[in-house]
C-alpha cells in the first residue's frame, strides 16, 4: 500500500498512462492528465506537498522570468493567454497551474484548519529541495 511504501522511505510515482491501454490513450486528443491525477492522489492521500515537474521549464514564466508565486485567483485570467506547451508534453503550463490550484483548494478543505497542501511547479532536473523551499520554481498559493 502507499502508506507502507511511504513508511519505508519509498516515494510512489503515479502515471495515468499506466492504467490505460495504448488504444485507450490513442483515443485521447492530447494524452492523459498526469498533473490532474497527481493533484487528485496528493489530496486523497493527505500529502503536504505536491511537486509538478516539467521537462524544460523552471516554473511559470512571464516575459522569460520565472514567477516565484502565482495566486489561484489569477489563473483564469492567465489561461486566456497562450504560453505554449512544454517540450514533449501535451498540456503546457496552464494545466499544471490549474491542477496545482485544485490541489491547494482540495488540500485546504481536507486539512481541517491545518496548513493544507502546498503545490509547486519546477524543472524535472532541478533540485527538488530547492523547489520545495521556494528558492526556484513556482508555488501556487491562495
Amino acid at each position: 500500500s502507499y502508506r507502507e511504501m511511504a513508511a519505508s522511505g519509498m516515494i510512489p510515482l503515479f502515471n495515468e498512462n499506466d492504467v490505460l491501454e495504448k488504444r485507450e490513450m490513442d483515443k485521447l486528443d492530447e494524452g492523459g492528465d498526469n498533473d490532474g491525477l497527481a493533484a487528485h492522489v496528493a489530496t486523497r492521500l493527505g500529502a503536504t506537498n505536491l511537486l509538478l515537474l516539467t521537462a524544460d521549464v523552471d516554473g511559470f514564466k512571464v516575459g522569460g522570468e520565472v514567477q516565484s508565486q502565482v495566486k489561484i485567483d489569477d489563473i483564469p485570467e492567465l489561461a486566456k493567454h497562450d504560453f505554449g506547451k512544454n517540450n514533449g508534453g501535451s498540456g503546457g503550463i496552464i494545466p499544471k497551474l490549474e491542477a496545482a490550484a485544485q490541489a491547494v483548494i482540495d488540500g485546504q478543505s481536507a486539512s481541517d484548519g491545518q496548513t493544507g497542501l502546498r503545490a509547486f511547479i519546477g524543472r524535472a532536473t532541478a533540485d527538488y529541495g530547492a523547489i520545495l523551499a521556494g528558492e526556484i520554481g513556482t508555488e501556487v498559493i491562495q
